[in-house]
């Protein structure tokens, strides 16, 4: 059986649209957003536990959007961005997906087709929801 846990990154594990002034940036092509934001998880806490599911053999995937609307050259500015803050707040994951705006997500690990269920973790509750892959 495949072990895998898929994250989010916008307004999921980054506090993307906390950070005053997101959408101005976005549509002037700034990753200023990227730059400022917070983790929504207390990451000592979250990233061990995700480092020993990893030790069990648990895989950690991220998939998340692009902006919306962007130019290929913002898209590659965004994806550095993303990686950027990844590494900064050191999120530990197996594989990420970086998708354009809208695509759904529950398509894009194309080997995963195991994925039943996805977490929202915050700093007052976890929740679980649903994918059904069509």
């Amino acid at each position: 059986m495949n072990r895998i846990l898929v994250f989010d990154m916008d307004g999921t594990i980054a506090d993307f649209y906390g950070v005053k002034g997101w959408l101005n940036d976005l549509e002037n092509e700034s990753t200023r957003p990227y730059d400022l934001a917070e983790p929504i998880y207390e990451p000592e806490i979250l990233n061990t536990i995700l480092n020993v599911l990893k030790s069990k053999g648990y895989k950690i995937v991220i998939t998340t959007w692009l902006s919306k609307d962007s130019t290929k050259n913002f898209d590659n500015a965004v994806r550095l961005a993303k990686l950027r803050w990844l590494e900064k707040v050191g999120f530990p994951y197996d594989e990420i997906h970086l998708v354009k705006y809208g695509t759904t997500k529950a398509n894009c690990p194309v080997n995963l087709a195991v994925i039943k269920f996805y977490l929202t973790i915050t700093k007052k509750s976890v929740t679980v929801g649903t994918w059904v892959k069509p």
